[in-house]
This record gives C-alpha cells, sequence and structure tokens, in this order.
C-alpha cells in the first residue's frame, strides 16, 4: 500500500519520493508513503483555492450534509483507519 498526495480527486504523488512507514504491530514494512514534492505541495494549494471560491457561499445545510457524509465515510472505514494509526 502506498500512500499518497490525492489533489483534486486524482493521485497526485507519482514520482515523489516515498518512505517505508513500519508500525510496532506489523512485521516488517506496514505501508509506503510517498513524500509531497514542492510541486506537489503547489498543486494542492491551488486545488484548495480553487475549492474554496467554488464552494465558499454554499448554504449551512449544504456544508452539515457534506461533513455528514464525510462522517459515515470515516465510520465506514473506521476499523481500516485503526489498523493504520
Amino acid at each position: 500500500l502506498v500512500v499518497s498526495s490525492w489533489i483534486a480527486g486524482r493521485d497526485a504523488g507519482a514520482g515523489d519520493p516515498a518512505f517505508d512507514f513500519r508500525a510496532p504491530q506489523a512485521e516488517g514494512v506496514a505501508f509506503t508513503i510517498a513524500e509531497a514534492s514542492d510541486a506537489t505541495v503547489d498543486a494542492a494549494v491551488q486545488a484548495a483555492h480553487g475549492a474554496f471560491a467554488k464552494v465558499r457561499k454554499a448554504a449551512a445545510a449544504t456544508r452539515i450534509g457534506w461533513l455528514e457524509a464525510a462522517a459515515t465515510g470515516l465510520a465506514a472505514e473506521g476499523d481500516r483507519v485503526a489498523e493504520l494509526i
């Protein structure tokens, strides 16, 4: 498993340097983490700025829906997230 930068709905970490993460409860490498390069960070900032411009005037009810959807997704993957940490 490689954990990398996810920007604007796509994996943007291809080609970035990576390192292996070793967890005490895992034998060997638990997963690999791609370090974000300067270019990847710049792309993330630009994408975040664009996303903010699109949704900054969204109604509170809409924002609540987004948060509830995120919470539902996180709850559904809770066991997998717990394994990672």
